[in-house]
C-alpha cells in the first residue's frame, strides 16, 4: 500500500507546497502536521516521502537540461568539426586547380598571351574562393604559382630532348615554393589573430 494513500490529496498538495514552493523547514512542517492531528511518525514519513520525490524531481530536470547542455554542445562541436572538414575540402580543391592552371599551358606550349592572363584569373579566384578565411594570401600564392612555373619549367627543361613525365614535378617544386612563402607571410602578417 502506498503511504501517501493514507492521507488526503488536499493534505498532500499542501505540504509538497510548503516543502517545495515556500521552502519551509521540514522540522516546522511536521510540527504543523502533528498540530493538525497527524501522529508524529506520519508526519515524518509523509514530510520525507515528498522530499524523496522532489529530490527526485530535482535530479531528474537537472539530468535532463545537462543533456540538452551535452547535445547543443556535442552538435555545435560537431558543426564546426564539418566547417572544418568543407574548408580543408575547398582548399585541396583550390589547390588541385591552381596547379592545372600552372601546368597546363607549358605542358602544351602555349604561347597565347591571353591563356595565360586566363590562367591568372583562374587561379585568383581559386585561391579567393578556395581558401575563404585567407583571401587575400590564396590568391597572392595562387597567382605566383601560375606565373613562375612557366619561368620554372622552361629554366629545367631547356637544352634537353628527353625527359620522364614525374619530372614535371621538379619545376613546380621550383615554383611552389616561393607561392607557398608568399601564402605563409601573408597568412601571418594579416590573418595571424583571425584563427579560431
Amino acid at each position: 500500500m502506498n503511504e501517501e494513500n493514507e492521507f488526503n490529496e488536499t493534505l498532500l498538495e499542501e505540504v509538497r507546497q510548503l516543502i517545495t514552493i515556500k521552502k519551509i523547514d521540514p522540522q516546522e512542517v511536521i510540527k504543523q502536521l502533528i498540530a493538525n492531528k497527524v501522529s508524529e511518525r506520519d508526519a515524518t514519513r509523509l514530510v520525507l516521502t515528498i522530499m524523496y520525490e522532489y529530490k527526485n524531481e530535482l535530479f531528474q530536470t537537472i539530468q535532463k537540461e545537462e543533456s540538452v547542455l551535452h547535445k547543443i554542445a556535442k552538435n555545435e562541436l560537431f558543426e564546426k568539426l564539418v566547417k572544418a572538414e568543407k574548408e580543408k575540402q575547398h582548399e585541396h580543391m583550390a589547390i588541385f586547380v591552381i596547379i592545372f592552371f600552372a601546368i597546363i599551358g607549358p605542358i602544351f606550349n602555349t604561347d597565347s598571351a591571353l591563356w595565360y592572363l586566363m590562367a591568372l584569373l583562374g587561379a585568383g579566384l581559386a585561391g579567393y574562393f578556395g581558401f575563404s578565411k585567407k583571401q587575400a594570401a590564396g590568391v597572392a600564392g595562387g597567382v605566383l604559382l601560375v606565373f613562375l612555373f612557366p619561368f620554372t619549367y622552361n629554366y629545367y627543361f631547356s637544352g634537353r630532348s628527353r625527359y620522364l613525365n614525374i619530372e614535371i614535378l621538379i619545376p613546380l617544386l621550383f615554383a611552389a615554393v616561393p607561392a607557398f612563402l608568399i601564402f605563409f607571410l601573408i597568412s601571418r602578417i594579416f590573418y595571424n589573430n583571425t584563427e579560431e
